[in-house]
């Protein structure tokens, strides 16, 4: 991973320390609701930092899908107040060129294979500069690290016909990372929808991309705590976009269970899961 995604022999703490960080702060998304206004983010600040991976986690409708959105500048209605800044600086106009986001429904082209499709978005989204023969050699790259070989030259197909669930997901990250984000990838509940095996198999991708240097932010939904433990940061959100905590999760989860376990007075057991 580390070497096809940044060239042989290649320095990771370099690689690491050039990379750029993203920080939002005091960040507010207001809409307009029944004749007055709702409230879906209230003051959430928070960064990603290049070869960690984040998650943002929170019940239902408490506004992780709408955070992620909010970052990734996927808004289109409402005012939203705070800053964004990458390297404590405005955004740039590159931004949303740099940032991969895997929306939680896989949309492809049917009558596309697994190959076409992403030599397409390699096409599409790498610079006109960077020459076709290299587009894709990169995409046979990323055929190899998600392991697709073996369906590579297989059709996509309707949902129920073609590439299963765990397929289809590969192939959206796939699609993102053939277009070389080199800021940050965002994920919707990558792991939604599928068996314990295949999420395992997503997370571990993710937690080798992020090994690699990349920075992840991921909403995941009532992960076991072998999933959780797989990520080095939580963001938790809830009802009203109010923020819980935003903090490192610690090795066996131990930095968060101590600040709740000093909040709460109840203790995790050693068999209860810890994201719950």
């Amino acid at each position: 991973m580390m070497a096809a995604l940044n060239g042989p022999d290649v320095d990771l703490h370099e690689v690491i320390a050039n990379k750029d960080v993203f920080t939002w702060n005091n960040l507010t998304y207001i809409i307009p609701y029944d004749g007055s206004t709702r409230v879906l983010l209230d003051n959430v600040f928070g960064y990603v930092k290049p070869g960690k991976m984040t998650a943002l986690m929170g019940e239902s409708g408490a506004g992780k899908t709408t955070l992620l959105n909010t970052l990734a500048q996927r808004i289109t209605m409402g005012t939203i107040n705070g800053d964004m800044l990458v390297n404590a600086k405005p955004l740039p106009a590159s931004f949303n060129r740099s940032c991969g986001y895997v929306a939680q429904a896989d949309n492809h082209m049917a009558e596309l294979t697994v190959r076409e499709s992403l030599r397409f978005a390699a096409e599409l989204r790498q610079p006109s500069s960077v020459p076709l023969e290299d587009k894709y050699d990169y995409v046979e790259k990323i055929i190899y690290l998600l392991g697709m070989q073996n369906y590579a030259e297989a059709y996509v197909g309707k949902t129920g016909r073609g590439l299963n669930v765990e397929q289809r997901k590969k192939l959206s990250i796939g699609v993102e990372l053939v277009a070389k984000p080199s800021l940050l990838l965002f994920l919707d509940e990558p792991t939604s929808g599928l068996d314990s095996q295949s999420a395992w198999s997503i997370v571990q991708f993710m937690r080798a991309l992020a090994d690699s240097g990349q920075s992840i932010l991921c909403t995941i939904h009532q992960p076991s705590a072998t999933l959780f433990e797989q990520f080095d940061r939580l963001l938790l959100l809830k009802k009203g976009g109010k923020m819980v905590y935003f903090g490192d999760i610690g090795p066996n989860s131990s930095t968060l269970l101590s600040y709740f376990e000093r909040q709460s007075g109840v203790k995790c057991g050693v068999s209860e899961n810890p994201a719950d």
